[in-house]
């Protein structure tokens, strides 16, 4: 298994369970931070962010913010073959946590701006994961870039030197 597969296994195990532990706790995390959110939007709002950012808004960006790591880390763990399973996925995923806090948890308020908003983080997490693999991924042979080739011709010449053979070098 590839390192990169490795980190995504466990990084997702462990980003899941925070994200279940968040979605599916039998009361909303805003009223147990009441306090601390407060303080947050006064500082945004301080800080030039409009009036118009409410809670509401506040609350979708956190969503989106709370799965990007879910999905970054399934990310790294899927082949390109599987890539649209992961993206049908987390709207599917979400849309039942909405309906477990609708019908199992009295307290929570299920709505469908929370699927739409944690889609769209996994979405994005799913995306930086893929161009991340996409710039660690090798040129293909005979494709390589000039400034590639020309890395690779400096330390091979660093090599050569190093190992004693600078008499080539040498006018």
């Amino acid at each position: 298994m590839a390192k990169l597969q490795q980190i995504g296994i466990t990084g997702l195990a462990m980003t899941a369970v925070a994200v279940a532990i968040i979605t599916l706790s039998p009361s909303r995390l805003d009223a147990l931070f009441h306090p601390q959110v407060l303080a947050l939007m006064d500082y945004l709002h301080q800080i030039g962010v409009t009036q118009k950012f409410g809670f509401a808004e506040l609350e979708f960006a956190a969503n989106i913010l709370l799965v990007i790591p879910v999905g970054f880390f399934l990310g790294l763990t899927i082949t390109k073959n599987h890539r649209w399973i992961a993206y049908c996925a987390f709207p599917v995923l979400f849309a039942g946590i909405e309906l477990i806090q609708r019908f199992a948890l009295p307290e929570r308020i299920p709505s469908i701006l929370d699927v739409i908003a944690n889609s769209l983080g996994g979405w994005s997490g799913l995306l930086l994961a893929f161009l991340l693999r996409l710039w660690l991924k090798p040129a293909p042979e005979g494709k390589s870039s000039e400034l590639r080739k020309h890395m690779t011709e400096d330390r091979e010449t660093k090599n050569l030197v190093s190992a004693g053979h600078h008499d080539s070098f040498t006018t």
